[in-house]
């Protein structure tokens, strides 16, 4: 449909500011982000929110993930 460049990109937006949101030791996995849209009504296949993240290069959850020494 005509839509589909619309709400890729406004994916890809949600995707980068909840990733820059995240809690750095707990960062959201592929199906939280799935959760996340699906909760502002975008339904979405986890290879797609998986791609999109690859587009925005942004690392896996577990390559995002830092810890903290206290």
């Amino acid at each position: 449909g005509g839509g589909d460049a619309t709400s890729c990109v406004g994916v890809k937006e949600i995707t980068r500011k909840a990733v820059a949101a995240e809690d750095p030791p707990k960062p959201l996995t592929v199906q939280q982000r799935v959760a996340l849209l699906e909760a502002k009504e975008i339904k979405i296949a986890r290879r797609t929110v998986a791609k999109y993240r690859q587009e925005l290069r942004i690392a896996p959850a577990s390559r995002r993930k830092r810890l903290f020494d206290t």
